[in-house]
């Protein structure tokens, strides 16, 4: 009897909770991303000609792959986690705040081991960058380069989320 209450009161719960668990999906080709200019973007729809800013959790899928990017939006500025899946596997883990890198981000191989982890604080590398692939750390101060142990192997992603 317990359990028929319980049941009968979540499902007539879950619809006042299910904006807070809901995520929009949005195939790649339905937005656009633009520059600022000082290391942030800003995402809009496509189709859009009020400039409607991507907003809050979004699935951003290109519909022909199993590639697709778990991201949260804020104004169309990312903001909070970006994860990114290759063949259903998680590949990268970023946290944004406000538009800029800001934490510990990570790259996994597709075994699910950690392949490298970098640091950073207002969308420049601080502190250690790991790369295990390669056996090579790194020190950053304030985006620069202070010290490097190991044969530095830079990865194609790294590249690309350290260039503005």
């Amino acid at each position: 009897m317990k359990t028929k209450v319980f049941v009968l009161l979540f499902w007539a719960l879950l619809p006042g909770f299910s904006p807070l668990l809901a995520q929009s999906e949005i195939q790649l080709k339905d937005i656009e991303c633009y520059n600022l200019g000082d290391g942030r973007y800003y995402c809009r729809y496509a189709d859009s000609e009020s400039d409607k800013p991507v907003q809050g959790a979004a699935r951003i899928i290109d519909g022909y792959t199993t590639q697709y990017i778990n991201a949260t939006f804020n104004d169309g500025i990312p903001h909070g986690s970006w994860k990114t899946y290759r063949q259903n596997k998680l590949a990268e883990e970023y946290n944004y705040n406000k538009g800029l890198l800001n934490g510990e981000g990570k790259e996994y191989y597709p075994d699910g081991s950690v392949k490298s982890v970098r640091n950073y604080v207002n969308g420049k590398p601080h502190g250690k960058f790991t790369d295990y692939g390669g056996e090579y750390t790194e020190q950053y101060a304030d985006g620069a380069a202070m010290k490097t142990k190991g044969q530095k192997k830079e990865t194609d992603t790294a590249k690309a989320h350290t260039t503005a």
